[in-house]
């Protein structure tokens, strides 16, 4: 009986703190899930656009790479002198090197003409390497 006397005439300090708790409490959650909810699908729209750049960044890398190899390999097929020399040498198909002024000519061509072909790459990584 005692408890529902409270319950039926609450003091003044349960008052202040359930009017207290109406008028800040509720707004304060109110606006913290209401900011929770802005806050979340800005941040997921922004990754979303960060990783489209992103992808679209890898993709114009790719291919630039990939034009850069493909006039590498046209200008290697074009050369009639280096690819007179590498067709003589897939012919001789021994493996071993030879040892003649005229091989060592031939494989000069051949490293100059690569080493002018990746200095027209300029900065491309991968085009040192071809």
């Amino acid at each position: 009986m005692v408890n529902f006397r409270r319950l039926a005439s609450p003091s003044f300090r349960s008052k202040v703190f359930f009017a207290s708790f109406l008028c800040i409490g509720i707004p304060v959650l109110v606006c913290l899930s209401f900011y929770t909810y802005l806050t979340r699908d800005a941040v997921e729209e922004q990754a979303i656009m960060n990783a489209k750049k992103e992808i679209n960044l890898v993709n114009e890398n790719v291919t630039k790479i990939l034009e850069d190899l493909m006039n590498v390999s046209n200008f290697v097929q074009i050369d009639t002198e280096i690819n007179a020399v590498l067709k003589s040498k897939a012919r001789d198909g021994s493996g071993e090197d030879s040892h003649t002024y005229e091989a060592y000519m031939e494989d000069r061509l051949v490293r100059k003409t690569i080493e002018n072909i990746t200095q027209l790459g300029g900065r491309n990584p991968m085009l040192r390497y071809c």
